[in-house]
C-alpha cells in the first residue's frame, strides 16, 4: 500500500512538471496553471494519505485527524479549481 502511494505521488508530481514544461505558452498560461495546481494539490493529498498509512501501521490504531486534513485539502482543491475555471470562462 505504501509503495503504491509513493509511486502514485511521484508520477503525479512528474506529470505536473512535464505538463508545465511541455505546454508552457503565453496564450494558455491560465489553464496551464489551473491544471498544475490541481495536480499539485492531488500530490498533497497522496502524501497525506501516505503519512496516515504510515502512522496507522506504526501505532496499530486508526487516527481520524489525518483523514480530516485530507478532506480539508480536497475541499480547498475543489474550491480553487472551480473558482479558477470560472475565471477562465
Amino acid at each position: 500500500m505504501i509503495l503504491v502511494l509513493i509511486v502514485s505521488g511521484a508520477l503525479l508530481l512528474f506529470g505536473a512538471g512535464r505538463d508545465l514544461l511541455t505546454n508552457f505558452a503565453v496564450g494558455s498560461i491560465h489553464s496551464l496553471i489551473v491544471r498544475v495546481l490541481d495536480e499539485t494539490l492531488l500530490v498533497f493529498m497522496v502524501v497525506e494519505l501516505l503519512h496516515t498509512v504510515r502512522i496507522t501501521l506504526r501505532d496499530h490504531r486508526l487516527a481520524a485527524e489525518p483523514f480530516l486534513i485530507v478532506a480539508l485539502i480536497a475541499g480547498v482543491r475543489r474550491i480553487l479549481i472551480l473558482t479558477a475555471n470560472t475565471e477562465c470562462v
